[in-house]
């Protein structure tokens, strides 16, 4: 005989009678020793735990119950335990939790009340905890969206409408202009550099020097006679062979003579050379090269390679709505809705006809396709219905039905429509093991959408969810298979790495699992007949699910694993469960009836990573 207990955010079990034998005898009181003894948590207005018997986690329908007016307890107490059985009597079985100091205790004993599990669950199946969906966003709120770094706002609406505005410049008539003005852009570069060259080769002048001397600053200059006009030239642009004293009134010099802005002639690279040095031949030289490249780059400038340039922005620019779609479209927004500004519905309308044209465009690369196939996706129900019919054609297949996965669990929506009532039904009826991950997507992304499960549904996806559970504990709980490694390894991974990466996958695939359960517990609210029974606490199913997540809890403690869930939840814990997640203690709270579960707010799901 054993009671329920927390133990460092751990439900374990607590023997009250472990080995003991016990010869009846009418009326005769046996001491059982119950060696371990038992720390009371402070703070709490009383204690139930659930009495187990055997060894296979067999629930009686009584909880050991400890109510005094020494509650709540200010500090931990720890206390002894007096267990005896009376052979024959109305209660044969009775416990005192005894303090280890009772003048720091408060209390010196207090006896175990035996109750009912009925006694304490009288809120009955119609109170049952029902977890709750986040607060829906209204479309002023997209206008003033917080950022991050909680200081600023982004206005969702117009992030989409830009960058589905940028699509316009995939038009092949765009496209033919932005070739023009590139071409014409590098005639422009061409026609400057041959200037250039012009300049270094054309005006290499001979002239007579005239005079030199230091200015104001002791810097030396000289002025040169060319062509009849007078040449100013700076030491600091002379020649490096030669030496200004060894230049005298009539010499011949060699200079690069140019007009500066303020009109008058300057000269460079001055020298008594007649050949230009060699410094100025290999500018020359590089400007050359320069116009060969800008030439070669003109002529294969073709519709082709800018297609693929424009087609590789406009992805990144699609890719950067996921956030903003997956937000906005989310809790069932639709354009439908009278409160939506007309200017973003006729934006979506006119984009969504643009994204059509590019998908079926032949010059347009599948990258582009893909991700602008994703974001119409995103818009469920306002979505044409070329997606409908796309999806359900690709869910017939199951290699691609795990490829679109993603896209199926965001287009279905509330199954308001047909083809997403179709869909749906695919991903319920699907063999596959992502279609729980789909389904923990879809249902945390419509308020609705649990209610459109059949009662024989609910069940079957429950049992199917259990066992899927199961192997994932499994998984935590053991090394990561050998031959999956090695794949990764293969693949140019470090085995470090790749049992990492092997075992971060497992813990993701947990996560999803487990959010998908929180979402089935949704159920409890469906009013139809039997629908409240499916989760009730005392039955098998569900205290399989408090087991599993209990055993959950303990490896996931025991071994430090992270659960990342994409649910955030607002929760105030008892200090007992400070090292259980917040996810695995929110389902303790659902699966047991425990009416702390009341005290849950779930804030928000995120999906942009989903």
């Amino acid at each position: 005989l054993s009671i329920r207990i927390v133990r460092d955010g751990n439900f374990e079990k607590f023997y009250l009678v472990k080995d003991a034998t016990v010869t009846p005898q009418r009326g005769r009181t046996v001491n059982i020793p119950v060696e371990e003894s038992f720390t009371l948590p402070a703070g709490q207005t009383h204690y139930s735990f659930s009495l187990q018997q055997g060894e296979g986690n067999k629930e009686l329908q009584f909880v050991a119950y400890l109510k005094s007016p020494a509650f709540p307890l200010k500090k931990a107490t720890a206390c002894k335990l007096k267990m005896t059985y009376t052979y024959g009597a109305d209660d044969p079985y009775e416990l005192k939790f005894i303090p280890l100091d009772s003048a720091e205790a408060g209390f010196k004993s207090i006896r175990v009340e035996w109750r009912s599990v009925a006694e304490g669950k009288t809120t009955g199946l119609e109170n049952l905890p029902v977890p709750d969906f986040p607060a829906r966003k209204t479309w002023s709120d997209f206008q003033k969206f917080p950022k991050e770094d909680g200081k600023s706002f982004s206005d969702l609406l117009d992030w989409v409408e830009r960058m589905l505005k940028s699509l316009d410049r995939l038009d092949e008539r765009e496209i033919r202009k932005q070739i023009s003005r590139t071409a014409q852009r590098h005639n422009n570069q061409i026609k400057k550099l041959n200037g250039e060259i012009n300049g270094l080769t054309e005006n290499w002048k001979r002239g007579e020097f005239v005079f030199g001397k230091n200015d104001q600053n002791g810097e030396y200059f000289c002025i040169v006679e060319v062509e009849g006009e007078r040449v100013f030239c700076h030491s600091s642009s002379f020649s490096s062979e030669i030496d200004a004293e060894d230049l005298y009134e009539g010499d011949d010099v060699y200079l690069l003579v140019s007009t500066g802005r303020d009109g008058k002639l300057n000269g460079r690279y001055l020298t008594s050379n007649k050949e230009r040095p060699e410094y100025v031949t290999k500018e020359i030289e590089k400007l050359r090269h320069e116009i060969t490249y800008l030439s070669q780059k003109r002529q294969s400038k073709d519709m082709h390679d800018v297609i693929s340039e424009s087609a590789e922005s406009a992805r990144k620019a699609i890719f950067s709505l996921r956030f903003p779609a997956l937000t906005i479209w989310n809790h069932d927004h639709s354009l439908s809705e009278s409160d939506v500004p007309d200017h973003f519905r006729n934006a979506i309308f006119e984009g969504t006809q643009r994204i059509l044209s590019i998908i079926e465009s032949e010059n347009m690369p599948d990258t582009l396709k893909e991700e602008l196939f994703f974001f119409l996706c995103c818009l469920h129900k306002d979505a044409p219905e070329y997606v409908g019919k796309r999806l359900i054609e690709m869910s017939d297949d199951p290699i691609v039905f795990l490829k679109c996965n993603r896209n199926i669990s965001f287009a279905i929506g509330n199954a308001g429509l047909p083809w997403q009532k179709k869909l749906l039904d695919k991903v319920l009826n699907s063999k596959h093991p992502i279609a729980l991950e789909m389904l923990a997507i879809a249902i945390w992304r419509s308020e609705v959408l649990i209610h459109k499960l059949s009662k024989s549904k609910l069940k079957g996806l429950s049992k199917i969810l259990l066992n899927a559970t199961l192997a994932d504990l499994e998984s935590i709980s053991s090394e990561v298979q050998q031959d999956r490694v090695d794949r990764l390894v293969e693949k140019g991974l470090t085995e470090e790495d790749a049992v990492e990466r092997e075992r971060g996958y497992q813990v993701l695939t947990l996560c999803k699992h487990l959010e998908l359960l929180l979402a089935l517990l949704r159920s409890r609210g469906n009013e139809e007949e039997g629908f409240k029974m499916v989760f009730a606490p005392e039955n098998d199913l569900t205290k399989k699910y408090g087991t599993l997540v209990d055993d959950v809890s303990r490896i996931v403690i025991d071994s430090d694993i992270e659960l990342k869930s994409r649910i955030s939840l607002q929760i105030e814990k008892p200090e007992m469960f400070d090292n259980t997640p917040d996810l695995l203690y929110a389902l303790q709270m659902y699966l047991t009836g425990d009416s702390g579960a009341n005290t849950i707010v779930i804030t928000g799901v995120s999906d942009e990573d989903g």
